[in-house]
């Protein structure tokens, strides 16, 4: 739940600063120690399930994203809007597992719709706090970004091709300057402050988040 929570302030403050990142965050409410109920989002699959559409190897291939988005958007019209949809969600999901440091990322804990709309589940571990397997640890990455994603947003190009429609919305949200994006960096008496993974150690850096509703979640 305070996943969530921090998503969707982060969430508020991009929509606050007219950049609409077409963010999926849903409901979750604890009804008891170990129990809850999460709100269910409709016309939504796994990334896994998606790519197995395409045989065992699925999850190694570029076309399985593109290929099920255009089969739920046959259009051409259809398609580019969600081709932008998912643009924009993927950008503000790798900015907010970034800065969160969500981990056990995997294409069971990530999904789409057939509106092109990407999103996370399964929050258990987050702050850096990642599945260890003896002393290697299972998350590498400091969040997914995959080939296939890469095929959506190229139009089909190799996913080693540049990706100037991902950078316009995805380097606000990781501008390092505070200068340069106040929303994210701004400190104000009571704000909410959200602690990046690194800011666990001693000297870490400590990112404020500007919500004035944060004590309303």
């Amino acid at each position: 739940m305070l996943t969530l929570q921090m998503i969707r302030i982060m969430n508020k403050i991009w929509v606050q600063e007219g950049l609409d990142m077409r963010m999926v965050i849903f409901r979750c409410f604890s009804t008891g120690r170990g129990r809850g109920m999460v709100e269910m989002i409709p016309n939504a699959e796994t990334l896994r399930k998606i790519q197995v559409e395409h045989g065992v190897t699925g999850s190694f291939k570029d076309r399985p994203l593109a290929d099920w988005l255009q089969k739920h958007n046959p259009e051409e019209d259809e398609y580019e809007k969600a081709v932008e949809n998912f643009i924009y969600s993927c950008a503000g999901c790798c900015v907010a597992t970034y800065v969160l440091g969500i981990c056990d990322r995997h294409n069971d804990n990530i999904m789409l719709k057939t509106t092109g709309h990407m999103f996370h589940i399964d929050f258990g571990r987050f702050l850096g706090h990642a599945q260890m397997f003896g002393n290697i640890k299972r998350d590498r990455a400091p969040f997914v970004f995959t080939s296939d994603m890469a095929y959506v947003i190229n139009g089909g190009d190799k996913p080693s091709s540049p990706l100037p429609r991902l950078r316009r919305p995805v380097l606000p949200g990781l501008q390092p300057d505070p200068q340069a994006h106040p929303p994210l960096r701004q400190p104000a008496g009571a704000d909410a402050v959200l602690w990046h993974p690194r800011a666990l150690r001693p000297g870490g850096p400590q990112i404020r988040l500007r919500c004035p509703e944060a004590t309303g979640l």
